[in-house]
């Protein structure tokens, strides 16, 4: 016996020693596959880096072109006439509007061509036809136009305008304007005003003092924009809290509650509290209406009564009764 105890007690340290590199072995392999897998995923993540600093560089890059080819296209416009030779001369002949030009390269037009040194980015932006209707909205879209294109003198509005005249708006500059020498640009936007607009500041204030909510706040909205355009020509001294108040005051009774106590800063938030109270209110009328048709379709089936079962006929029962 002791013999055989001895040969167990010698064994397990031999089954030991053999499990301890088996062990060792495994876990530097699983280490070693761990680090393997860190070192891929951190090449990914340097590779992805890489190619997003080569998008920067490439957008940066671009960025820089377009600046250049702008300021190229500012020096090309100092000081040229749009009616004579410039950048816009022939475009105008054309009554279309100014063309993406520069220098030997004014041959290409169309947006996206590419440019030596670059690409162009700059759409043709036509300048807006008058036929007689809604005056101030062209005359806006008209100094919006001058202002992009600020080489535009003073002395050529009135006549690069004048070729963008059509029917009614043509004939009445050719017969009571055309003959009275220059004209400066406020001389002429007033000319058109009292010419075409058929509202005046007293009209536009009763308007807008009457306006109110009958549909929806979108179509309200509109209305309301229409006329604060207006007001905001007629009446400069105005404030944006008058503003707020008169949107709000003609808003829908439960939407008008709601955004006054909701006290907002500006005409923005008060639309933005007027379209969101509008869209509750409307999704809980809908829940009402869909509950009140779930009732009145339950009110109308057919009860159903429970009926007894039938009597067998008394042929039956009375031998059994006796």
């Amino acid at each position: 016996m002791a013999d055989g105890t001895g040969s167990k007690e010698l064994q397990e340290p031999l089954k030991t020693n053999e499990i301890l590199p088996i062990q060792e072995n495994a876990w530097r392999v699983a280490s070693e596959e761990h680090s393997q897998a860190q070192l891929e995923h951190i090449a990914r993540l340097q590779e992805s880096f890489q190619i997003t600093l080569h998008k920067l560089e490439n957008s940066l890059m671009i960025m820089q072109q377009v600046q250049c080819i702008v300021e190229k296209l500012q020096t090309y416009n100092r000081n040229k006439s749009v009616l004579g030779k410039g950048l816009t001369a022939s475009a105008v002949e054309k009554g279309s509007s100014s063309r993406n030009l520069l220098g030997n390269a004014s041959r290409n037009e169309s947006m996206g061509q590419s440019m030596s040194g670059g690409y162009t980015y700059f759409p043709e932006v036509k300048f807006p036809h008058f036929k007689g209707d809604n005056p101030r909205a062209w005359i806006r879209t008209c100094n919006r136009y001058f202002q992009l294109f600020s080489t535009i003198g003073e002395d050529q509005k009135v006549p690069l305008a004048s070729l963008h005249l059509e029917g009614k708006a043509d004939v009445w500059f050719a017969g009571s304007m055309e003959g009275k020498g220059s004209l400066s640009w406020q001389e002429f936007v007033s000319a058109v005003l009292e010419r075409f607009e058929d509202l005046d500041c007293e009209k536009v204030m009763r308007k807008f003092c009457k306006l109110q909510q009958e549909t929806t706040v979108n179509a309200y909205l509109d209305k309301f924009e229409e006329l604060n355009s207006y007001m905001m020509e007629f009446y400069k001294d105005l404030n944006e809290e008058f503003f707020i108040m008169k949107f709000i005051s003609g808003l829908r009774k439960d939407i008008r509650g709601i955004v006054s106590t909701m006290k907002p800063k500006t005409l923005n938030q008060a639309i933005r509290l007027a379209k969101n109270q509008e869209a509750t209110a409307d999704a809980i009328v809908k829940r009402v209406n869909h509950l009140q048709k779930l009732h009145l379709s339950e009110a109308k089936m057919p009860t159903k009564h429970q009926t007894p079962d039938p009597k067998p006929p008394n042929s039956i029962l009375n031998p059994i009764l006796k």
